[in-house]
């Protein structure tokens, strides 16, 4: 027995003389090489998402930036604009809630946005929800402009059109031009106007692509055409899973809503949008139905099905 035993059995024994000191059970040794370990194991990295393009991400050695936020191209009628009205923000992160609640609910992350008319404000409607759902809500959203007949959604965030979606689908362009408007927002436009390839919407094509966009993303909305305007639009329909209907208020019919929901496939409708309500006919209590203006003028109302 060395002398520390010896000592340490001394000092145990001047307290209690049965006490038995507690011996490690494991040599320091161990216990330092362990330590050592830990402390020099390196930080792991964390990979950017992989939508962004690869020359975007940063080295090793660069520190993360600053996530940038989308900047309003002088439309205030976007939530994030400056002159965005507070109850038009406030709504549309209430319909953001409600589909997050769907999203963890049933996994639904495919949402086609369409409506009746084309004046019925579907597009404005899309680009500020997905504003919202990238801003407010942290998600990876793309934006698809399926509108082929008319596509606007490249002049609501300012975005070159001359190639898009009609590329994709006839030429099976590669890579997809999308554009990223922000860190968590990108738009993939329609591309030139053409009124010949509306088919090409409801192609495997198209359905593959969908499906190839929604694994890289957390949203994927789809604005298209109102519907009677796409040939089976049932089939686009069934391509997302989802479909949120946007109707103007006073100007759409209760008919025309309802034979464009059959059309579509009632299952698939998960909600509606009812837009361009004064703002003085919002509700102050929300549960439900759910209120959400689309520009800072109007108002819309969410509706579960």
């Amino acid at each position: 027995m060395s002398r520390i035993d010896q000592a340490w059995r001394r000092a145990a024994g001047a307290e209690s003389p049965n006490a038995v000191p507690e011996v490690a059970t494991e040599p320091a040794a161990n216990l330092l090489d362990q330590y050592a370990l830990e402390i020099a194991e390196p930080p792991r990295r964390i990979e950017p998402p992989p939508y962004l393009p690869r020359s975007t991400r940063a080295p090793d050695t660069e520190k993360p930036r600053p996530v940038r936020q989308f900047q309003a191209p002088g439309n205030d009628r976007l939530v994030v604009s400056a002159g965005a009205r507070g109850i038009a923000v406030t709504q549309y992160r209430r319909l953001a809630e409600s589909l997050e609640q769907l999203r963890a609910a049933r996994g639904i992350k495919k949402l086609m946005v369409t409506s009746v008319l084309p004046e019925d404000g579907r597009t404005l409607t899309v680009a500020n929800l997905a504003l919202t759902l990238s801003e407010s809500c942290g998600r990876r959203v793309l934006i698809i402009d399926g509108d082929l007949r008319r596509p606007s959604m490249h002049t609501v965030f300012g975005v070159p059109n001359a190639r898009g979606l009609r590329d994709v689908l006839l030429s099976e362009l590669d890579p997809v031009p999308m554009v990223q408007v922000s860190a968590g927002l990108s738009v993939l436009p329609a591309g030139q106007p053409d009124f010949d390839t509306m088919a090409a919407l409801i192609s495997d094509r198209m359905e593959d692509l969908v499906e190839k966009l929604a694994a890289q993303f957390d949203w994927v909305l789809l604005d298209t055409a109102p519907v009677g305007f796409v040939p089976d639009t049932a089939l686009l329909a069934r391509m997302t899973g989802a479909v949120l209907f946007v109707v103007a208020a006073g100007s759409t019919g209760d008919v025309p809503v309802r034979q464009a929901v059959e059309a579509l496939g009632r299952e698939y409708v998960i909600g509606t949008v009812l837009n361009r309500i004064a703002d003085s006919r919002i509700p102050a209590t929300t549960e439900p139905p759910l209120p959400v203006p689309s520009a800072p003028r109007t108002g819309a109302l969410l509706e579960r099905t």
